[in-house]
């Protein structure tokens, strides 16, 4: 194992690194955004919401419209976990463009776009530009980013923040002017506080560990105390503190309880079990899996880092130090959730753009890196000529009944939605296929003579496996899945001023459609209790039918949704003050 030291042009096996400046940096910084907005457009930003956890959480959004802004609420009993500056953010576009899915989903396009942008600019002005685009493309690609950046949730702004934060902290430590030097920890201060107010502590805490842990690695712990640098990390909390003593003061020890005690210490604890407890491994395969087909590249990205003979550049040790950081510090959490790591995948996605540009360029070694990246792109081919005929296959031939028995019913639909695709010919079909045919067939051509043109064809397989999945093959599961066109419905018969309860955990798609406020009871009595002496209520249909017949004789089924899940149709009922013949019938 070589140490790790910082690249010297002077040594360099291949072409000399050059980094871009001045106006032509510009330029492709704005292209490299411009790219990345408008790729992720073309996700279908505006398909149907269904059950996302982001969707649960839009009621912060209409809780700030309607003049709550230092302390949202989800619901009226349901304070937010995290401090609100996504969904402030949200209520400028829903000011802007309505109350529809784009607008709830903007700022996280728009994050995701900037932090695409961040991490081309950072490697093309000190590494290469190929390294950035090659960057922009795996990070673009990764279902974590793409995922997240059609999430109205506050994770993609996160991301965006941290790694601003954590680049001008890099751009600080490298050195150079006083002025500059000033100027990069300024920026770091003004994002970790921005970080803070969107997804509490983390936002100074990740680019602290990072700093940490690359100061460690190289020998220079020691400016982990430098006046400057803490000063910067003080003006981020200090910035954060304003709303935070607002919210406390207007929150009280019930605030305190809920975002500081639980969101951060019992959570990072597991004081208190949760839905995302999870072993320590747990974001090994989901990184794995999130970040297909790149995550093949990591055997040789490993030995491309630890057992290649020349030296590295300072930013590719400085990635380095970045990922481990931030994914170790969320392995060592108890809970897990699997968006957790978003923020780790910038780092990632940069090693990434630098290994494919030592590939391009010949720069790794003949038999360890270089054997183990081809083989991760036969791989890659060999999977994607398997898939088009697979594909093919059982839109020629049928599913067999023994593998859809053994499929989760949500894969169900979208196999049978593929395969719809694939017999009536679908334009997005079609490009996938034809994309990943000739891809494929490229990569075996060029990949030993041309690794630039196989290098090419492995990044239009990831563009169009993301465009073709993202959207076409999701939103078409949306449509059928979601319940927006049942919400017109229950404003229709629902007279005004008149509540409406779910009955049991609701469908947050209803509530984000439908005009009215939906709260939820757990129990359903033709007695009024809890639920304010409400006459309307919606049950999940497996529910329903669960309920023994003589409790039902107050019930008047008013109307159904069309089934969207396991849990079949939604029924609309009103409870009504006496028993009446035929009630519980349409």
């Amino acid at each position: 194992m070589h140490e790790l030291t910082a690249k010297d042009p002077g040594t360099s096996s291949g072409p000399m690194r050059r980094p871009v400046r001045g106006a032509r940096l510009a330029v492709a910084s704005i292209a490299a955004f411009l790219f990345s907005l408008a790729f992720l457009f073309a996700l279908a930003p505006g398909a149907p919401f269904t059950k996302e956890l982001g969707v649960c959480e839009s009621g912060a959004v209409r809780s700030v419209l309607s003049g709550h802004l230092v302390l949202p609420y989800y619901q009226p009993d349901r304070m937010v976990q995290v401090p609100p500056l996504y969904w402030w953010s949200a209520a400028l576009a829903v000011r802007a463009f309505g109350w529809n899915e784009i607008a709830l989903r903007l700022p996280s396009i728009l994050a995701a776009a900037a932090t695409c942008a961040v991490v081309f600019t950072w490697l093309a002005a000190t590494v290469e530009a190929g390294v950035g685009i090659w960057a922009v493309v795996a990070l673009l690609t990764s279902h974590y980013l793409s995922d997240a950046a059609r999430q109205p949730r506050m994770d993609a702004l996160l991301t965006m923040f941290v790694t601003g934060a954590v680049v001008c902290l890099e751009r600080a430590l490298a050195g150079g002017e006083s002025r500059r030097r000033g100027a990069f920890l300024t920026g770091a201060a003004l994002l970790m506080g921005l970080a803070t107010l969107t997804k509490s502590f983390l936002g100074l805490l990740l680019p602290g560990l990072v700093i940490a842990l690359y100061l460690l690695v190289r020998g220079r712990l020691r400016e982990l105390f430098r006046p400057a640098l803490m000063a910067a990390f003080i003006a981020g909390l200090a910035l954060a503190s304003v709303w935070y003593g607002a919210a406390l003061a207007q929150g009280g020890a019930a605030f305190f309880r809920w975002q500081i005690a639980y969101s951060l210490w019992v959570r990072f604890t597991s004081a208190h079990k949760g839905p995302c407890e999870h072993p320590f491994y747990y974001f090994g395969p989901r990184l794995v899996g999130g970040f297909l087909p790149w995550s093949l590249y990591l055997p040789a990205l490993g030995a491309a880092l630890w057992l290649g003979r020349r030296a590295l550049p300072e930013q590719v040790i400085f990635a380095a130090c970045w990922f481990v950081a931030i994914f170790g510090f969320f392995s060592t959490s108890a809970g897990k959730c699997v968006v957790y790591i978003l923020p780790a995948f910038p780092p990632i996605a940069a090693l990434t753009g630098w290994l494919f540009e030592e590939r391009i360029m010949c720069r790794l070694g003949r038999r360890g890196e270089r054997g183990l990246f081809d083989l991760a792109s036969g791989v890659v081919a060999l999977a994607v000529a398997a898939a088009i005929g697979a594909t093919l296959a059982l839109a020629i031939g049928g599913t067999p009944a023994w593998v859809l028995a053994r499929m989760h019913h949500t894969d169900r639909h979208f196999l049978a939605i593929l395969v719809a695709m694939a017999r009536a010919a679908s334009p997005m079909f079609v490009l996938w296929a034809v994309v990943w045919t000739a891809a494929a067939v490229a990569v075996g051509v060029t990949l030993r003579r041309r690794p630039m043109f196989a290098c090419a064809a492995i990044g239009a397989i990831a563009l169009a496996g993301t465009l073709f999945w993202c959207g076409a093959i999701n939103p078409a599961l949306a449509r059928g899945q979601t319940l927006k066109p049942f919400a017109p419905v229950v404003d229709s018969i629902v007279p005004p001023g008149n509540r409406v309860y779910y009955v049991g955990q609701p469908d947050c798609d209803l509530a984000f459609y439908a005009r009215r406020e939906i709260r939820s009871v757990r129990r359903f009595s033709c007695q009024p209790g809890s639920d304010d002496g409400a006459q309307y209520f919606i049950f999940w249909h497996d529910r329903f039918s669960s309920i023994p017949a003589h409790r039902r004789a107050c019930i008047k089924v008013l109307a159904e949704s069309r089934q969207v899940d396991s849990h079949g149709q939604r029924l609309l009922v009103e409870r009504l003050l006496r028993a009446e013949s035929g009630a519980g019938k349409k």
